[in-house]
């Protein structure tokens, strides 16, 4: 939210100096300079303002003309890093077409927790002429913003003019018999604030008002935590879960598992994984795959395949036998033939 830092003060209430003031010390400051000019020769507008040789920027500029005088009213902020930089504590403003008889009406304050990248949320200038009362516009506000209005009258016998603020509190008045000065401020509620005034005596006037920004605040929220801010936020969770666990944010999130299973293990995840096994057979056992196999039996070890699928197991033997004859050859080819009641065992052994 802003404050009030410094504030409203009478700058200057003549025709020679435009006024100057100190700066209090804060955080996300800008100060606000608004004034009157009425010139009896017409046109007279004020065209730039600087504080400590540092430029202001206009918030709003409104010229009206009047019956033999003329009156325009502006209002000018600076930025706090351009209030550091300044040289000095006067204020200083560029007049066209520069002619003499001018009379000013000129005033300042300092708010604090003011967005410093675009401080001025809403505005608008609006004109009363002959004597009918300026309406003001709508403008958007922020919970715990300032808005500021001003008004001002410029004609002849303007001490007895005057104004009451419907609906924000008067900080500041200034009348002669040229010119007449009101500022008021509230603050904002989040909901649109039209200022209002109920003129005494008005003749030509100018209504002008202003919203403040908030400065923006940066907030940490935890995993699956809601907001802090004034409106809801997308919170983008990012978390490490465990294998099968829900998400831990607001939402549900898809969980995309990446395991190490055993050979014949089902999946750990939250739905069914097709799992290629791979295992190490030793010598004279199939392979351990999920096919079926056929199975050669190695004439001393007789080891079939012992995967997931049911397949014929053929037991692990060792075979030990006592031939019933014994033929060595030394070389050359062998032809034999055995014939026998039973089964038989025969062993060759050769080159």
């Amino acid at each position: 939210m802003t404050t009030l830092l410094d504030a409203w003060e009478q700058e200057s209430t003549g025709s020679a100096n435009p006024g100057g003031r100190v700066i209090s010390a804060g955080v996300n400051r800008v100060n606000i300079y608004e004034l009157a000019i009425r010139s009896s020769s017409g046109g007279e507008q004020v065209t730039a303002v600087s504080y400590g040789n540092r430029p202001m920027t206009v918030i709003e500029t409104s010229l009206t003309a009047g019956a033999g005088a003329d009156i325009h009213s502006s209002a000018w902020l600076i930025k706090d890093a351009d209030i550091a930089l300044a040289e000095n504590t006067n204020y200083t403003i560029t007049r066209s077409p520069n002619v003499l008889g001018v009379v000013y009406r000129a005033r300042s304050a300092t708010y604090a927790g003011v967005d410093q990248t675009d401080p001025i949320l809403d505005s608008f200038s609006a004109q009363g002429l002959g004597g009918a009362t300026p309406t003001g516009e709508a403008l958007t506000t922020q919970s715990g913003a300032h808005v500021i209005a001003t008004h001002k009258g410029a004609d002849q016998n303007t001490t007895t003019q005057d104004v009451t603020w419907n609906n924000l509190t008067e900080q500041l008045e200034s009348t002669n018999n040229q010119i007449y000065s009101s500022v008021a401020q509230a603050v904002g509620t989040g909901a649109d604030l039209t200022p209002s005034v109920t003129p005494v005596n008005n003749v030509h006037t100018i209504l002008q008002g202003f919203s403040l920004r908030n400065v923006a605040t940066v907030v940490e929220v935890d995993l699956g935590q809601t907001t802090e801010t004034d409106s809801s936020l997308a919170v983008a969770p990012s978390a490490a879960v465990a294998l099968g666990t829900p998400s831990e944010a607001d939402t549900a999130l898809p969980v995309a598992p990446a395991i190490t299973v055993a050979l014949g293990q089902a999946s750990g995840a939250d739905e069914a994984l097709t799992v290629l096994a791979s295992a190490f057979v030793t010598y004279g056992r199939s392979d351990g795959i999920e096919v079926a196999l056929s199975v050669t039996i190695n004439p001393v070890f007789a080891i079939c395949v012992e995967t997931d699928l049911a397949l014929p197991i053929v037991p692990n033997v060792i075979s030990e036998f006592v031939p019933d004859f014994i033929v060595t050859v030394a070389g050359g080819p062998v032809n034999f033939h055995v014939t026998g009641a039973g089964p038989l065992s025969i062993i060759v052994q050769g080159d």
